[in-house]
């Protein structure tokens, strides 16, 4: 599975580049009609119980927020509920977005920029901008699918 979603994400990278203007996606593999529901780390210790996200997309199609259960510890090491991101990009299966007031910059000085890299309906894992390319996290599942 991880090198399906290399190769996919490699596959995106080369031929489409940053920015570029598409058609948005349709059907299973539009990644903002995949994006809304509640999600929750994989094969974790009380996944889906204990703190999942709600991902909420914008009327406008624009932003998504992320809401969790209950608050996190953020990089500033301070309570944080919530966080929206603002949509860059939509490409088949992959979501380019930053978040809205994003402090932390990348090696040019730009706000760090976050991938939603969909391995299906029902599972992504998170790219970020100033990682190596096909990097990504652990999967997410969507909690309505996930195992308890």
């Amino acid at each position: 599975m991880k090198k399906q979603i290399l190769f996919a994400f490699l596959l995106t990278s080369l031929l489409l580049p940053a920015g570029a203007a598409l058609a948005a996606p349709t059907g299973q593999t539009d990644p903002v009609a995949l994006i809304p529901g509640v999600w929750d780390w994989a094969n974790r210790p009380g996944s889906c119980q204990d703190n999942p996200q709600t991902l909420t997309l914008s009327p406008d199609r624009l932003r998504v927020t992320l809401e969790f259960k209950k608050p996190v510890t953020n990089a500033n090491g301070k309570p944080q509920k919530s966080e929206v991101y603002k949509i860059l990009d939509a490409r088949a299966r992959l979501l380019h977005t930053v978040v809205e007031g994003e402090p932390r910059k990348d090696r040019t000085g730009q706000p760090l920029t976050y991938d939603f890299v969909f391995a299906s309906e029902d599972s992504f894992c998170w790219h970020r901008s100033d990682w190596p390319k096909g990097q990504c996290t652990k999967m997410m599942v969507r909690c309505s699918k996930a195992a308890h």
